[in-house]
């Protein structure tokens, strides 16, 4: 068969006109195949073109030379028919006549070679020929194209819209196509603006003869980029003369192979996502297609990651290669890549040829930053009861009681929590606080894995809400016994503040999110890389607002106390926390910014910084997966407040471009890249943290109850003030259900001049027996009678002493009771008892001369009520004062407070000189001057600014401290 025609019949193209095929020779096929179709049969029924100058058979390789049956076709082929029946056998005289002359053909020969010297297969042509006729083909293996036919003249030539190629034949031209001027916006490609204008990559761009100067500017057709101007061609039509049939020639065209990136994510959050790569390849099948990702940042800009293309990958057309971010070289190998290190470049080239090659940049960028609670324990994980202390520590702080960092125990933490968790569990709790101890048994550490006693430490959503509120809380500190009933209670308070409770301790921790592809927040704890994060702390303002002030029947003057207490040692509205030289943690500005932070490594993983020259405390996020897998990504640190209640924070974590105390090379960069004016940060806040101490009335028993009823909740008022949540949901039992008559009996045996036999207890009085009869004495002596036997003689030295008071905290706080059946366990919360000193007795004027006139009806012994060790108060109900005022009195005595005006024992240095409505304050006393508002029954006191204060923690007798509002 012809050259001209085999390039368009396939090997199985079988006619349906058989009869226009004529048997010839195998000689006369020979000699025609150049200007004629010529088939080949071995048995009438299939057939194959055949090329007699080559040992090519299309459709089969195999068919034998010898007996082969030849046939010439009579009329120009028609194409895609099929060719059946080529008929019996044909004559194969080699005699056969020449066949008539005929009009001329034309025809062209196209042969299609990569830049590489290579033939390109699969290429599409379509051909307009003189007097329009058309034809096209393929290129086959050999990279040719054939379109016969033709008549003499100019033919032109589309080889597919989506190739351009160079004629380096010489023979042809381009047609000038229709262009558009175009200016190339970042993130185009060359081949999405080439598909758009109508050709399908960007080759028909670059190689255009017009874009000359963009060719020249720019080495490699990946490298054009922003900005960069040039045509748009919209097809390509080049223009061959025709050649006679018979006559050999080529038209080699060149097609340039192509590399190009044509979209790179803009960013993507490394280690959970990953980078899509997108590019456009042809005719690199051969080639060393290399992928490289770097950063001038790292390395000095070498590769950290390296990849060759496979031969899929290679493959002409469009792909996708994906990343997640991991590097394979260089300081970061088998890390993944972060945003300090942003911007990256993605570079795609063919090892050694410098003319294909592109490159991208991308970015990896912090999102934001979440701050939570973070665990006790780097792992999460309950450390083994075999580590004990550890153990115990862990335990202590998920139920409330703040022990310190688990396995890092400083000032006592643990010790402390130890014995205050003792104190508050029915199991370990002890009659006297001196026999506690902080041995760790097994009784201690069934009780921490059940979760016994366990309480809300930190209440509110302050620490995740910038704009919320938490109460970190401390348990109230009471006295309790030490030698005598109420000998601690002259002590120093911050003293024993600092023995028996430790600061409060709270993991803070930071999750950094990375800018994900859609540019959302995505935790992506791998690719968050060493991350620098500051922490600082304000000191909002304290509100004073709701603090009492003067008025005429309540002239307190707490709001000034305090107000002017706030302002000492530089306090003001930048920081009027408790000063350290007061019981607080606030410093001087040079050292304040620590003060709440535990600085070094008692935070496992965390190795807290001081940054001296900023101001700052610093930490960097986990980066080491492998020992730290629920960390990476992430830090911490120990946040340590005052013990102080009143005290409040708001904690700033923030994360700036620094390593150590220095700014990184590329800091205002990276703030550009984050949208971060000069020296902004990302930054999270907790809401305000305020330091409050708790307690409760835990119950109130009835010696017997009070006629007028309780105050609890005005007494809940008054501590409120002083930052201290007192509950007020106690329960109320009756003296016989907490005391049994034996023990009542065995303790007024002991401690008075009366035998066990002679006490009774009752709930009508505290008094062991009858008041003696008044009989012939006047009503002078018998009270005075009254008052030595019923005061004097029990009251002192039964009750006052403490005996009772003990007997009852073995009885309602632990599991030592001897009650039976035991009594409901009581936490260690306030003890009101109601009481009287005796039954009433009437007072007659003087029986002896017969004038049995009652003088005072009903008279009870002027009982004194005293808050005593334990949180135990003895309240008289028959103090003709406002019962909150009573009772707030004694339950501010158990809480170290002394007396002031008109009372015994008054303490001048513990309360405001101006203050004349102090809750320490008694009515009408032996004062010189008697204050009109001070009247029994209607005196309304409330704590003065120092007693509200030393309640809070501070402490209001130290060296300088305001005498006086």
């Amino acid at each position: 068969m012809p050259g001209s025609w085999r390039f368009l019949m396939k090997a199985d193209d079988v006619f349906v006109h058989p009869g226009k095929w004529q048997p010839i020779s195998r000689a006369t096929a020979v000699a025609i195949h150049w200007r004629v179709p010529v088939a080949v049969s071995t048995d009438g029924a299939s057939a194959s073109w055949f090329d007699e100058l080559s040992p090519y058979f299309h459709g089969t390789n195999s068919c034998p030379l010898e007996g082969l049956q030849y046939y010439r076709y009579l009329d120009p082929p028609p194409q895609s028919k099929v060719l059946t029946n080529l008929g019996p056998s044909p004559n194969t005289s080699t005699e056969e006549a020449e066949p008539p002359a005929e009009e001329q053909k034309f025809w062209i020969n196209l042969v299609v070679v990569d830049e590489w010297g290579d033939f390109v297969t699969g290429v599409g042509a379509s051909v307009v020929g003189p007097g329009d006729a058309k034809g096209g083909g393929t290129s086959d293996a050999q990279g040719r194209i054939v379109v016969s036919n033709l008549k003499s003249g100019k033919s032109k030539v589309t080889l597919g819209k989506h190739l351009f190629f160079t004629d380096e034949s010489k023979a042809g031209k381009l047609v000038k196509p229709e262009e558009v001027a175009h200016t190339m916006k970042d993130p185009e490609s060359l081949g999405g603006i080439a598909r758009k204008h109508g050709t399908t990559d960007g080759r028909s761009i670059y190689y255009y003869p017009a874009n000359a100067a963009l060719k020249g500017k720019r080495a490699a057709l990946g490298l054009v980029q922003a900005k960069d101007e040039f045509k748009v061609p919209k097809t390509y039509v080049f223009e061959f003369p025709t050649k006679p049939d018979g006559e050999a020639h080529e038209y080699k065209l060149k097609v340039p192979a192509m590399l190009d990136i044509t979209k790179v994510d803009a960013q993507f959050a490394s280690s959970k996502e990953k980078l899509d790569i997108q590019y456009e390849i042809a005719l690199m099948a051969k080639q060393k297609v290399i992928l490289e990702i770097s950063s001038a940042h790292l390395d000095g800009g070498k590769p950290l990651f390296k990849k060759e293309l496979d031969a899929a990958q290679k493959k002409d057309g469009v792909h996708t290669f994906q990343w997640d971010g991991k590097a394979t070289e260089g300081k970061i190998k088998d890390k993944h890549i972060s945003p300090l290190y942003t911007p990256y470049k993605v570079k795609l080239y063919v090892d050694g040829k410098a003319h294909h090659t592109d490159e991208r940049e991308f970015q990896v960028l912090y999102d934001s930053i979440k701050l939570t609670q973070g665990p006790w324990t780097h792992d999460e994980a309950i450390p083994p009861e075999a580590d004990e202390k550890k153990f115990v520590a862990y335990h202590l702080n998920r139920l409330g009681y703040w022990a310190g960092p688990v396995g890092n125990d400083f000032d006592d933490y643990l010790k402390i929590s130890t014995i205050l968790y003792k104190s508050n569990h029915p199991k370990l709790h002890k009659v006297k606080f001196s026999d506690y101890n902080d041995t760790i048994d097994a009784t201690l550490k069934a009780a921490l894995k059940a979760g016994d006693r366990s309480r809300t430490f930190i209440k509110g959503d302050g620490i995740t809400n910038p704009k919320g509120t938490a109460e970190i809380r401390v348990e109230l500190l009471t006295y309790e016994k030490d030698g005598s009933e109420w000998a601690e209670y002259l002590t120093h308070r911050p003293t024993k503040m600092k023995e028996r409770r430790t600061r409060p301790l709270i993991p803070l921790e930071v999750e950094i999110l990375l800018k994900g592809k859609a540019g959302k927040g995505v935790s992506a704890p791998g690719g968050v890389g060493p991350a620098h994060i500051a922490w600082t702390f304000k000191d909002p303002p304290e509100d004073t607002s709701t603090q009492y002030d003067v008025t005429a029947s309540e002239p307190s003057r707490t709001k000034k106390f305090i107000d002017k207490a706030l302002k000492e040692k530089g306090g003001g509205p930048g920081g009027d926390n408790c000063p350290k030289e007061y019981g607080g943690i606030r410093e001087a500005a040079a050292t304040n910014y620590k003060t709440p932070f535990v600085l070094g490594t008692k935070y496992e993983c965390w190795d807290v910084k001081d940054d001296s020259g900023a101001k700052k405390v610093y930490t960097e996020a986990v980066v080491d997966g492998t020992k730290y897998p629920k960390r990476l990504g992430k830090a911490g640190v120990l946040f340590r407040p005052s013990y102080v209640a009143g005290d409040a924070y708001i904690v700033k974590a923030e994360l700036e471009f620094r390593k150590d105390t220095a700014d990184l090379p590329n800091k205002a960069d990276l703030e550009k890249r984050h949208g971060l004016a000069a020296n902004k940060t990302i930054k999270v806040s907790t809401g305000t943290l305020t330091i409050k101490h708790f307690g409760e009335i835990a119950m109130v028993i009835t010696w017997p109850a009070r006629a007028g009823g309780r105050e609890l909740d005005k007494v809940r008022t008054e501590f409120e003030k002083a930052y201290v949540d007192l509950t007020t949901g106690h329960s109320t039992k009756k003296m016989t259900d907490v005391l049994t008559n034996d023990q009542y009996g065995t303790i007024v045996a002991a401690e008075t001049s009366l035998t066990k036999a002679q006490a009774t207890l009752s709930d009508d009085t505290g008094y062991a027996r009858a008041v003696p009869a008044q009989g012939v004495q006047n009503a002078a002596n018998y009270k005075t009678l009254v008052d030595t036997r019923v005061i004097t003689d029990f009251w002192e030295k039964a009750n006052f002493k403490g005996a009772i008071r003990e007997k009852l905290t073995e009885n309602l706080r632990g599991e030592h009771s001897t009650l039976s059946p035991k009594p409901t366990f009581i936490p260690r919360g306030f003890v009101l008892v109601e009481t009287i000193a005796n039954k009433p007795v009437d007072l007659l004027k003087d029986p002896a001369t017969g004038d049995n006139t009652i003088v005072v009806a009903g008279y009870i012994a002027p009982l004194s009520s005293i808050g005593i060790a334990d949180s135990f108060s003895i309240i008289n109900t028959q103090d003709a004062d406002k019962a909150y005022y009573v009772e707030a009195h004694e339950m501010g005595h158990n809480c170290f407070l002394q007396h002031w005006e008109n009372a015994g024992g008054k303490h001048d240095a513990s309360h405001d000189k101006k203050d004349h409505n102090c809750l320490l304050a008694y009515p009408e006393g032996s004062a010189p001057t008697v204050h009109l508002h001070q009247k029994t029954g209607s005196f309304t006191p409330h704590f003065c600014g120092k007693c509200n204060l030393k309640i809070r923690g501070w402490d209001n007798e130290a060296a300088g401290f305001p005498a006086q509002s």
